[in-house]
């Protein structure tokens, strides 16, 4: 499993600092794997669809993100 460190009690990818949520993050955000490998070259492809799948498996707890009193 790609993701089995942990950050601030936010699972990371092996070997880096890069939490899973905010790989799965961008990609909810309009980025592409494409765009994340780009920015960072030694992260293999696998590492980052382990992050997704791993992120969307186990969400983050908490109070959402945004105003949602604003449309």
């Amino acid at each position: 499993m790609a993701a089995n460190e942990v950050r601030n009690n936010t699972p990371v990818v092996k070997g880096t600092r890069i939490s899973v949520h905010s790989i799965h993050g961008r990609i909810d955000h309009g980025d592409t794997i494409g765009d994340v490998l780009e920015e960072n070259p030694d992260l293999p492809r696998d590492a980052i669809e382990a992050a997704l799948a791993y992120a969307r498996a186990n969400p983050l707890v908490g109070r959402p993100g945004g105003r949602p009193w604003q449309a």
